[in-house]
């Protein structure tokens, strides 16, 4: 199991800090890291993830079909700003 907690807001880090928030314009961290895990993932491997609401969720969905992966949400948190929420992934093609 990989565990990852990204960065997921859009916007370009301008220091060490910001690099914790901020994932690039584009999501660059997500794009990237999706595009290639499965080449760490051992064939019944998943990774295990938290994403929130603040962030574009129809785009990690997008990212996540583009590269054959399956996911469920296996927990969720709701706050006065966003829900945060755990994803369980893995990729179809094993």
């Amino acid at each position: 199991m990989i565990i990852f907690s990204p960065p997921y807001l859009p916007s370009t880090p301008k220091n060490l800090l910001e690099h914790a928030w901020f994932c690039g314009d584009k999501y660059e961290v997500i794009r990237k890291f999706f595009a290639h895990v499965k080449d760490y993932l051992k064939p019944d491997g998943r990774v295990r993830m938290v994403y929130s609401t603040i962030a574009d969720v129809k785009f990690l969905f997008d990212i996540l079909k583009k590269n054959k992966f399956e996911w469920f949400v296996i927990a969720s948190m709701k706050t006065p700003m966003e829900r945060i929420f755990v994803l369980e992934v893995e990729h179809k093609n094993f």
